[in-house]
Parts: C-alpha cells; sequence; structure tokens
C-alpha cells in the first residue's frame, strides 16, 4: 500500500524536488552578486546612544539601543548576503549628553536628542562598490560614522578584512 502511493506520487516529489532546486539556485545567485559591510560608530563628544537607524522605505528600521564612547567604538559587520544592495539613504537618531549614572532614567536626564538623515548614493563612490564586488572574499565596504554631540559625520572606504 505505501510502495503504491510512493509510485503514484512519484511525479509530485520530483516537482517539488525540482522546485527546490531552482529555488536555491536562485538565492544562491542573488547572494553572489552582494556585497559585504562594516559600520564602525565613534563618538569624540560625549557619550551617545543610537535609538534607531532607518534604511529607504523605512522597512529596515532597527531599534538598536546602542551606547558608544570615546573609549568604545561600536561595530556591525552585514557578510555578502546579509543585504540586498546599498541602502540609497540611512536616517539615525541618537542622544547624547549621557552622563554617568546609577539608573538609565538618572544617566539620561539631560541626554538631548539629535538625528541625521545620510544620502548613502552621494556618499559611496561607484568604483569602491566595483571594487569590493570583484574581490567579496577579501574586502568590504566600510562606513565609518562619528558623532561629535549634535552632529553626524560619516564616510566610505574600501577596507580589506581578510588576507
Amino acid at each position: 500500500m505505501i510502495r503504491e502511493r510512493l509510485r503514484k506520487s512519484r511525479p509530485l516529489i520530483m516537482v517539488f524536488l525540482f522546485g527546490a532546486a531552482i529555488i536555491l539556485s536562485m538565492t544562491t545567485a542573488s547572494r553572489e552578486s552582494s556585497i559585504g559591510l562594516t559600520l564602525e560608530w565613534e563618538s569624540i563628544g560625549s557619550d551617545v546612544e543610537i535609538n534607531y537607524v532607518r534604511t529607504e522605505g523605512g522597512q529596515n528600521e532597527r531599534k538598536v539601543h546602542t551606547h558608544i564612547s570615546k573609549s568604545s567604538p561600536a561595530h556591525y559587520a552585514l557578510m555578502p548576503g546579509d543585504v540586498d544592495g546599498i541602502p540609497k539613504w540611512m536616517e539615525i537618531e541618537w542622544q547624547y549628553g549621557i552622563i554617568d549614572g546609577k539608573t538609565y532614567e538618572e544617566a539620561h536626564r539631560f541626554a538631548k536628542y539629535a538625528k541625521a538623515h545620510i544620502d548613502l548614493k552621494a556618499l559611496i563612490p561607484m568604483e569602491y562598490i566595483e571594487e569590493v564586488a570583484r574581490d567579496r572574499n577579501r574586502k568590504q565596504l566600510k562606513l565609518t560614522g562619528t558623532f561629535n554631540d549634535d552632529k553626524l559625520s560619516v564616510r566610505a572606504e574600501v577596507y580589506q578584512w581578510r588576507d
């Protein structure tokens, strides 16, 4: 009885396996065209806490609550396949003027909010993306954001993370 059912469902199983193979090959091909991205955040002013990072369309908002000080930068790395291309823009909201306190409320009592909109298309030269795409196994695009209280400057560079 089981053999008879398997024999009758064999064409269905073959269609399923063939479809899975196509989907797997499509996702592998799309991952090969993506590049790695490293984000580094540092502060040269007072301590900063990033509240959120949002990219184009708003669907990629991440509430990160990352604390950054002069002695403690933050790093994020996205490997090839983690992101589908480079977003056109990025919006960041942060708090600055955070003081040492025993509680969260005490530390953030006098903190002020700031927000920045970064045009990544204008910031990242196409040559950088092409260079990283040619050698994606050893290179990544690196964005470094430097906070100085209510100001944020971002620079892009090609970063060789593997020899």
